[in-house]
Parts: structure tokens; sequence; C-alpha cells
């Protein structure tokens, strides 16, 4: 079978000569001493069914991952799908979206595409097709025919818990049918008959149950009981009182969301004239298609529901807050709770287009104006249990974004200068660009690629969007719209990335630090004084310490408790100092006093590192000429010297007893960051 796939090439060359990228990569696999911490609550994750990629099979609508992406991005394969000659394609594939594309379990990429070989009876349009992909390299396994059985419809496939890709299609153009397929080879597992005018939908999978609504209206939506070889009918027609069709069915997947053996979604309430009367919000038992719940939308300012025309929904189940956002009428994002449907908050900082929702670790992230070729306005991050502002100011992205469970994640960065120049970036759970992917690095590693119009992924990188995370970390984007119909893998395996340069006023470029302060900010531990300098020869009190070292671990604070007399609950940096304690790395001056103002010493620094790194203390040698054997932090001084963290004074000494300051408390910590990540 000819096939033409661009293929990565030099990238261990490429990666050794981007030097600095061991020291962009976050500490994934924390040693033992964080490893063993099951005090440390995990970041809540959207949900406990099929692993990520759920989009649009994701019954909760979260463009969420349950997998980390990279944080040191690398290029395992590029395909532009127009180039790619198959017996089933020979001219190629067009119209990849992300909303048309979920991952199987054996890690086959299934998605939707245009057939460039082929077009519907009577119409310009060329007829699609669901494709797998191999994770591997990019290759075209197999097709399944007629996967939208009209030319305006775009159905979207989903994955259940048997692994099986269900769709719809026109067997043979004949009947269609709502059919499972082996992501294997794309052969037909089952099928059960299609009733709806036209295919326009998002099935949603959760558990033992597929919904189907593909007109929007109530009598053609369908529960199937799909938790055997066979589906079975649950309900056929929606009993909702006065109501007609549902709101914003059709190419939206965030038109229902469904976790606990429910359903909620938008219905149109109507008079005995056809007159919309309002929108309501309802639950639906899976089980018995029964609506158990049923609630006027929320509205800002006592508006009318009536005046929305489309509302998004997402579901944050760790939380067990329902989110609902409009971008008519006065726009909102609003959080109801699951058990009643009443509104615990409302926000009306949307001003304009709802540009998908995205939940992180108990927070909804969305941005507040029109999505454009130029970008989008700044991502805003509420908490979804109560509307808590988290942050205003995140990446600026012209495309849709992804989350990590911890709420970083990917989007398209406008980057400086040239606002046209999209680059992907990653951003920290703070809403702040990491690093950047120039399009030009890309190009460097594709073969046979010159420009970056030849990687086909869009004009100027301007629409690219991200459809998942493997189970592997591998991120994947894709182009969206017009002739552009290229695909990137990105894994963890470096060399892509351009850092954010992070400068300090008051940090010479030259000095010895000055890399380790500048990294320490791009990794989101520091961002400075409130002036936005460093201090680089300010002092470090022991509490201050105690909050870099958690940050840098990546461990949760916790709060409202303090196990030490001389620590306040609520200050500033009671929190950390309560997780380093809890997690062993710290133990006080004495059993009841942490000392949190006292300037820390180098020894002390020592012996928090090793216990934080899990690095085994040395016993009964030390290099150091003023250290001595058997004291206190003389094991861990000898660990933390073994493990090329510090190398003393370069006289002979290690000068135990001597206060750190802020610039010698960067180089230690990024150095032990590095030492533990190989």
């Amino acid at each position: 079978m000819p096939r033409r796939v661009t293929t990565v090439t030099g990238v261990d060359e490429q990666k050794g000569q981007q030097h600095m990228n061991a020291r962009r990569r976050r500490t994934t696999t924390l040693v033992g001493a964080i490893a063993a911490m099951s005090l440390l609550a995990a970041p809540a994750v959207a949900q406990d069914g099929p692993q990520w990629p759920m989009t649009p099979g994701d019954a909760q609508g979260s463009n969420q991952s349950t997998v980390e992406g990279p944080d040191d991005p690398g290029l395992k394969w590029h395909v532009d799908f127009e180039q790619v000659e198959t017996d089933f394609a020979p001219d190629g594939y067009g119209s990849i979206h992300r909303n048309y594309f979920v991952i199987s379990e054996d890690g086959t990429l299934v998605l939707l595409a245009s057939n460039n070989d082929r077009q519907y009876e009577n119409s310009a349009r060329f007829a699609r097709e669901l494709i797998g992909v191999d994770p591997d390299d990019g290759e075209v396994l197999w097709q399944v025919d007629n996967a939208s059985p009209r030319s305006s419809s775009r159905c979207a496939p989903a994955i259940d818990d048997q692994d099986r890709i269900w769709i719809e299609t026109r067997p043979d153009g004949g009947d269609r049918v709502l059919s499972a397929h082996d992501p294997a080879d794309g052969s037909e597992l089952t099928s059960i008959e299609a009733e709806s005018p036209r295919c326009s939908d998002h099935l949603l999978i959760d558990g033992d149950h597929l919904v189907s609504a593909s007109s929007g209206n109530l009598e053609d939506f369908r529960i199937l009981d799909i938790s055997g070889d066979d589906p079975t009918e649950v309900s056929v027609g929606l009993e909702v009182e006065g109501g007609d069709d549902l709101v914003n069915h059709g190419n939206s997947p965030s038109w229902a969301v469904m976790a606990d053996g429910s359903l909620y979604t938008a219905v149109e309430i109507v008079d005995e004239d056809g007159d919309t009367e309002r929108l309501d919000i309802v639950e639906v038992d899976l089980a018995t298609g029964d609506v158990v719940n049923q609630r006027e939308a929320p509205t800002p300012n006592g508006s009318d529901s009536a005046d929305f025309s489309r509302l998004h929904l997402a579901l944050d189940a760790g939380t067990d807050t329902l989110l609902v956002a409009t971008d008519s009428g006065e726009p909102y994002v609003a959080g109801l709770d699951t058990g009643d449907l009443i509104q615990s908050w409302i926000d009306t900082r949307l001003n304009d287009n709802v540009n998908d929702l995205a939940l992180g670790d108990g927070t909804v992230l969305f941005q507040p104006g029109s999505r454009t070729s130029l970008g989008g306005p700044d991502t805003v991050a509420l908490a979804t249990a109560d509307g808590a502002l988290q942050y205003s100011d995140g990446i600026a992205s012209g495309s849709s974004l992804l989350t990590n469970p911890d709420g970083s994640g990917y989007g398209m960065d406008r980057g400086e200068g040239d606002t046209r120049n999209q680059l992907i970036a990653r951003f920290d759970a703070g809403g702040q660009v990491q690093w950047q992917i120039p399009p030009e690095r890309i190009v460097q590693q594709v073969d046979g690629i010159d420009e970056r119009d030849d990687l086909n992924m869009g004009n100027r990188f301007a629409r690219i969007e991200f459809p998942a995370i493997d189970a592997d970390g591998t991120l994947y984007a894709v182009s969206r719209g017009g002739s552009s119909e290229g695909m990137l893998a990105i894994d963890n395996s470096g060399g892509l990335s351009e850092p954010i340069d992070v400068s300090f006023p008051d940090v010479d470029p030259d000095s010895t630090h000055a890399a380790n302060i500048e990294e320490l900010a791009r990794r989101g531990i520091t961002q400075g004084d409130a002036d936005g300098n460093y201090n680089p020869n300010g002092p470090v009190p022991r509490e201050q310490f105690a909050t870099f070292l958690v940050r840098a671990l990546g461990i949760e604070a916790i709060e409202g408790t303090s196990r030490f007399d001389d620590v306040q609950v609520g200050s500033t940096h009671a929190a950390n100092i309560e997780a380093a304690a809890e997690a062993g790395i710290t133990r006080g001056t004495t059993e009841t006093e942490f000392s949190p103002r006292r300037e820390i010493t180098r020894a002390e620094v020592a012996s928090l590192l090793a216990r934080a790194f899990d690095l085994e203390g040395i016993e009964g040698t030390t290099r150091f000429d003023d250290v001595e054997v058997g004291s206190t932090h003389a094991a861990n001084i000898e660990a933390v010297a073994e493990a090329g963290i510090t190398e003393g004074d370069g006289t002979g000494n290690f000068n135990p007893d001597t206060r750190l300051n802020r610039a010698q408390m960067a180089s230690l910590l990024i150095r032990a960051l590095d030492a533990v990540d190989g």
C-alpha cells in the first residue's frame, strides 16, 4: 500500500543542541519521598470511566486529560493527510477536526476525515470516512466507508468500555445504522438501525449507555444499553413537560454531559402556540430514560432564559458541579449543584463567544471573547465549587484549550511581535505560558520540509487544535479548516520548545546564578517581588524555603491547620510549611516549633533537599574540611554533594552554618531537580 508520511530525522542531534532542555523538565517521578505520600491528594480527574481522550465520547465535555502531556516536547511524527496514499484513499484525506477524534485502548487514533477521491452523490462535498491511524508513525491502517451518511452531517465517533468505536454509517449505500467497530481493523462488531432523519450527532457514552439525539428533536432522543454484545433500546422519546427541541444540539460536543448514571442537557420549553417560554436544564436517569430533575437555566440580572439560544455544558465530577455557559443574550458562566440543579454561582465576565470550556483541578477555564486567527482574549479560570476567580490573565489562545489534570495545559499563544505568528504553547496551572514551540523547530525536524506552509498545519499556525493526549503522554495537534490537514504527534523527547524568557532587572544576566534564577521563574516556583525584582542577595527565611521547595515538587499545600506553635494558620507560608512537614521533608527546629523567620543555613538546606529527593545519607565520611563526621547534617551534606547538587565553596569547605541567599538557593534547587530528573 503506497503512502507518503513524513518522518522525524535527526532528533538526537537536535536534542543534543538544546542544552537547556534538561532544565526545563518538570520532575514527574519525584522519588520515594513523594511517591509514598498517600496523604497528598491527587488532582481531581474529570471522570472514572475510559481513559482520555473522550472527546467527543468525553461524556463530561471537560477538554481535560487524565494523563499529563509533554513538558519537554519533542516531535514524534508529522503527517500531512492530503499527501497520504492508500488503496482506499489514493488522493489522501481532508477535513480533520478535533471534535471527531478518539483513541482506542491499544492507542489507535480514530478520526473522521473526508476522502479526497470520493464525493457524495449530487454534492460537491467529499465523502467522510472513519479512519484508524497508527500512533507510532501516523500510518493510516484502515477505513470505514460512509461514516457520515449525508453531505450536510458530521457524525462524531465515540468509544465505549469494551473499546468499540461507535459511529453512524450507511453500509453499501443502504439503510443507516449506529454501528460499533473494532479499532484494530475497523471491522463492524454490532449495529442497530438509526432512526433519526440525519446524523449530526456527537454520540455520548458513559459506562453502559450510548445517547443519540440526531435531529435535536426530543422525539429522536435515544438511550441504548450497550453493556452486552448487541445494543438494546432503553428509551425512545424523552418526556419533558412542555419540551420541544434540545438546545445547542448538532455539531456542538457540549450539547449534553453524563456521569454517575445521569445525563444533563438543555431543553427548549414552548407554550401552546409554539413560542419559546424558557430554557430548562434536565437530568435524565440513563437506566430508565426518566426525567428526574428539571429546572430553568440560570440567568444573570433577572434576564429571560428564552433569550439564550445556546447553552454549553461541562461537568466537574470532583466537585459535583454542572457548568453552564452561553454566548447569546447576556453571556455568562454558571455553576449548578448536580444534586438539585440549583445555581450556586454565576459569573458575567464572559462578553462574547464561549471558547471551549476546559476543566482543571477544581477549576473551569474559558476565554471571555471571540476566538479569531489572531488569538483570543486572556483565559479566565474560576473555581468550579464557588466561582471564585483563580486568574484572569492566562494564555490568550486562538484555538481550543486542552488541560492536564492539574489545570496546566496547551494552547496557541500569540507570542511577541507579529500577532499572527501563533505558537504551540504550554501554560502552567496559573495560566502563564511556560514554553513555546516555534514552527521553524518543527520544520527542522521533518524530513523533506523546508517551510512551515509545507507542514500543512494552517496559515501561520493560527488554526491548530489539540484533540487529545494519549496514555503515553503524547500530545496530538491537528490543523483546522481549509486545505490544511496536517497532524503532529508531540512526545516528551525534547528539542522543540523555547522557554519563555524571564528576567529580573536586579539580576545580572552574566552572574553565576542568573540562569538558575530564570529557570526558577520559568517553572513557576517564583515570581519575584511586587516590583518585579528577585532580590538575589536577600536572605532566605526557613518559611520561604519551605514554600519554594513545595512548589518545586508540586506538593499540594495543606490549608487550615498547623502542627507548629509558631506558625499561624492562614499566614503566607503556613500551608506550605504544613505540606512539607506532612511529607516528612521538615521536622521543625523542635517538636512544636518551626522557627519560620529564622534564616536557613546551608546545612539545613542540605538535609531538606536530601529528604525531599530521597537521597540516602552517606555516613562515616565527608569530603569537606569544615563538616564533622557524625554531626547532625553531615550525612545529608555528603549525599547532596555526591548527587552533584553542591561542590562546596571550592576551597574544600562547605560552610554549613552560613546563611543562604536567594541566588544560591535558586541554583541548589534547580540542580536538585535536574539531578533527580536524570
